[in-house]
């Protein structure tokens, strides 16, 4: 057995030690090739829309469940506590009960999945850690294997692990709907979405624990690919991705005044001082994709806020662990309920590190939640950005070379390497203002004057590529230039590669048909694990006669089909289901055309 040692300094979390961990393993030798590009790609099923990340993006909107990321929000909240030190053999209780739940539904996944996905645990030791030692502890991981092994990974991350006050308190009620359960059901969702379909790079869903007592998870695995040698080429970490209500202490840049709502903001930290990895280049990668291609077809648009630093001051994230590793980002609700810091802040009422953080309060007799802590079509929204951003980055080019030269005209950018794939580059130029925007140049050719400089002013800018696909890849690590001479005015960039979505030929889209006078009623019970009761309701007496329920995948394959004859009024037919876990749809069809449509979630 391999062993990496990693050093994680205690001032990136409040509360954390120096810690170590150590004996590093993967559980899964194939996962292990795959993350290595040991593998033959044909040896796995293409998977639906090969080679079209417009199709997939236009999917993901539409696939995305709020429903979904509920369901899985009252599992991981039901255990009790998911402390990294807590019970590991109970059924119902502890973090050894939660990572069971979560490899059991990767390992249902893979089922339905034709075995492309494939799951494991990365088994680490905890030494030399405030909360003592702890052997054999796991993050559980499932890797989706790319068309090309040698393109690299690119990995969305989540910590399972929560807690209260005393960061070594095992045995408190420490549900953590919010954090960081809103981040763990995200990574679980975009499983579910993201491994229908195949892409050049792999992708990695991890779910690691020890994030509250020094990112030790995330250390296990930044020490295993850098030990490995495996390239990944880009981390999303999501924590604390589900609430929208400000508390009263939320840490800066934060939020103000307590008790103020924000559903449609979400911020994306990025270390700002790194020069030899873009981390700032791939938060602005990731704001400019989601507002040239994805903003438009959201029903509820959301406002992506580029952070200037690594994460809220004081406090720290799983992507931290990767910093000298590879380029990443933290995404983090725009409103947080609380420093973290119930010890150490007096009269501290907010819910973050305490048994508060649930997913709400009930406030009358019924058995319903009335009040939401968490807001499942928020987490929906950030799950979109998250799952959409993963496709590109999945499919987009590298950061290009290029080499710089004073002119008697200004600062000239050529471009090295290879560049059969590229059709066009991105310039992004910031001035030292502190403005968050860089403004944004676009050129066909592959040299080119930056543009709008001025004389004796210092400028940060950053290259991109643009592949045949219209995507733009990650911006490189920003350069520093001092402008010897006025550049000559450009008209900057537009959001030129846009994503046709209403275009788009996606299954939902052109099954349903509506036909006044018959429906569904409300599936019974949905979500489900057996029998579901499905109300077909006719109201027009000219439409009585044979009518045909279907229960197909989210892309139209069949599973299922029950004939009836239908009379004026309402009939009820049961429906065993037959396959995994996941969302399926329950089609009502009259004279061979769909005329309704519902969901289906089986868990």
């Amino acid at each position: 057995m391999k062993k990496f040692l990693f050093l994680v300094f205690g001032f990136l979390l409040s509360g954390a030690a120096t810690a170590q961990v150590d004996s590093v393993s993967l559980s899964n030798a194939t996962m292990e090739d795959v993350l290595k590009g040991n593998y033959a790609p044909g040896t796995y099923p293409a998977g639906a829309a090969a080679g079209q990340p417009d199709v997939i993006a236009c999917n993901l909107v539409n696939q995305v469940s709020p429903d979904s990321l509920w369901h899985f929000l009252q599992v991981l909240t039901s255990y009790g506590t998911r402390h990294t030190f807590s019970d590991t053999t109970s059924a119902n209780v502890g973090i050894g009960a939660a990572r069971r739940y979560i490899k059991s539904y990767f390992d249902e996944l893979a089922q339905r999945r034709q075995n492309r996905l494939l799951t494991g645990y990365l088994t680490f030791d905890i030494t030399r850690n405030t909360c003592g030692t702890l052997a054999n502890t796991r993050n559980v991981m499932a890797v989706l294997p790319g068309s090309d092994p040698q393109a690299g990974a690119v990995l969305i991350q989540a910590h399972m692990d929560s807690r209260c006050a005393d960061v070594c308190d095992s045995l408190c009620l420490a549900p953590g709907a919010d954090d960081n359960g809103s981040g763990t059901a995200l990574v679980m969702e975009l499983a579910r979405t993201l491994s229908q379909y195949q892409f050049p790079r792999s992708l990695v869903f991890m779910l690691t624990t020890g994030e509250e007592q020094g990112l030790l998870g995330a250390t296990a695995f930044a020490d295993y690919v850098s030990g490995e040698n495996i390239p990944l080429h880009a981390v999303q970490n999501n924590d604390i991705v589900g609430g929208i209500i400000c508390g009263n202490t939320a840490s800066p840049p934060g939020c103000n005044p307590g008790g103020s709502i924000d559903s449609t903001h979400v911020r994306i930290y990025a270390n700002p001082f790194s020069r030899q990895l873009p981390h700032q280049g791939l938060a602005k990668t990731i704001a400019l994709l989601y507002r040239e291609k994805i903003k438009p077809a959201l029903s509820v648009p959301m406002h992506l806020d580029l952070m200037n630093q690594e994460d809220r001051t004081g406090r720290g994230g799983d992507h931290q662990a990767f910093r000298q590793v590879t380029r990443n980002v933290r995404f983090t609700s725009a409103h947080e309920h609380g420093n973290g810091n119930p010890l150490g802040t007096p009269n501290y009422q907010d819910h973050q590190h305490t048994s508060a953080d649930v997913l709400g309060v009930n406030l009358n007799a019924d058995p319903a939640l009335d009040s939401f802590f968490v807001d499942r079509n928020y987490l929906a929204r950030n799950a979109i950005i998250n799952a959409t951003s993963a496709t590109w980055l999945a499919y987009g080019p590298q950061a290009p070379s290029f080499n710089q030269q004073t002119t008697g005209q200004g600062t000239l950018i050529t471009i090295t390497g290879d560049k059969s794939t590229h059709q066009a580059y991105r310039v992004g130029v910031k001035d030292f203002s502190g403005a968050p925007y860089d403004q944004r140049y676009h050129f066909t050719t592959d040299s080119f004057l930056i543009p709008g400089l001025s004389s004796g002013q210092t400028y940060k800018v950053g290259i991109a590529a643009v592949d045949t696909q219209g995507i733009t890849g990650p911006f490189s690590v920003d350069i520093q230039v001092t402008a010897t001479n006025n550049s000559p005015a450009r008209p900057e960039d537009s959001l030129r590669y846009t994503v046709p979505c209403a275009q788009i030929d996606l299954p939902e889209r052109r099954l349903a048909r509506p036909a006044a006078g018959l429906r569904l009623g409300s599936l019974h019970p949905n979500p489900t694990r057996a029998a579901v009761d499905i109300p077909v309701l006719v109201e027009k007496r000219h439409l009585e006669g044979p009518l045909r329920l279907r229960v197909t995948e989210m892309n139209g394959k069949p599973l299922w089909q029950h004939q009836l004859s239908a009379r004026y009024g309402r009939h009820t037919v049961r429906y065993t289901p037959e396959t995994g876990a996941g969302f399926y749809l329950v089609q009502l069809r009259h004279q061979g055309r769909v005329v309704a449509l519902k969901k289906l979630l089986l868990h």
